[in-house]
């Protein structure tokens, strides 16, 4: 993995030095156009995830836009499987290892939070407080989807997919990645790098595809230190598969699973 790292460095500096150019490359277009359509199932490995950062709050999953896989304690430093379907206003987002998902389940401005246990022949839901087959709905948090953008399951394929997108369809504090350069490698895939408009912090994004396929996600940020340390993190994800059809079964809570959300009084 460091020599997998050292080399994603290496040659994404190179980019640093290297005119941006007036308009996108061809291979995310498609890419693109599900995730502005919002209609689309997607399937991924992130075999570099985040370490996790706190022993505490093991069973609030979820942060300000999105899931915390951080604080996951079965997910630290594992590769993770991730699942993304979206039709519209209705989300699915899941990731899991080791038979354990943690789970979001969004519909029209309300979400639900819940753990699956996969370890058995029938999984087991567990609802934001624990209960089991059980769960309850909160407000989509409108505020950090303005300002950070959609989430899309862990945060590392969240900036993935979102560098993808034009200025215009982030949100206000996500940065915005221009296209530096394309090219072929002698494993026969083709690649297209991007770089994001920061000064302060050096970033940059590989999307390989075999043909037309988008197959792996590579990028790498880094950083000098105030003792003069270079010090960053990579992310390497496996595309599985990225459909422009949403698995619809995905967007309804899992049989056997109750929605005991309290209703206002005065309804």
């Amino acid at each position: 993995m460091k020599k997998i790292f050292a080399a994603l460095l290496t040659g994404m500096a190179l980019l640093n030095t290297m005119a941006f150019s007036s308009v996108e490359a061809g291979k995310l277009d498609p890419y693109r156009e599900l995730l502005a359509q919002k209609k689309f199932t997607l399937r991924y490995e992130n075999i570099t995830p985040l370490s996790r950062v706190t022993n505490k709050d093991k069973i609030s999953f979820y942060g300000k836009n999105g899931m915390a896989v951080d604080k996951a304690s079965f997910l630290l430093h594992k590769p993770i499987e991730g699942i993304v379907v979206v039709s519209g206003d209705e989300k699915y987002e899941e990731v899991a290892n080791a038979g354990a998902s943690l789970c979001s389940l969004t519909q029209g401005e309300v979400v639900y939070y819940f753990t699956k246990d996969t370890s058995e022949n029938t999984p087991v839901i567990y609802g934001t407080l624990g209960k089991k087959n059980q769960v309850s709905a909160i407000g989509k948090n409108i505020q950090a989807a303005v300002m950070s953008g959609e989430s899309y399951a862990d945060s590392v394929m969240t900036r993935l997919l979102l560098a993808m997108m034009p200025a215009s369809s982030k949100g206000a504090d996500a940065p915005v990645y221009r296209f530096v350069t394309e090219g072929k490698l002698e494993n026969g895939l083709s690649y297209e790098d991007y770089k994001a408009d920061n000064s302060d912090v050096f970033e940059a994004v590989r999307y390989y595809f075999n043909g037309d396929a988008l197959v792996k996600i590579a990028a790498a940020n880094y950083y000098v230190l105030p003792d003069g340390r270079l010090d960053g993190d990579k992310f390497i994800i496996k595309v599985k598969a990225f459909s422009p059809v949403p698995e619809t079964a995905y967007l309804q809570l899992p049989a056997g699973v109750k929605d005991v959300t309290k209703k206002d009084k005065e309804e």
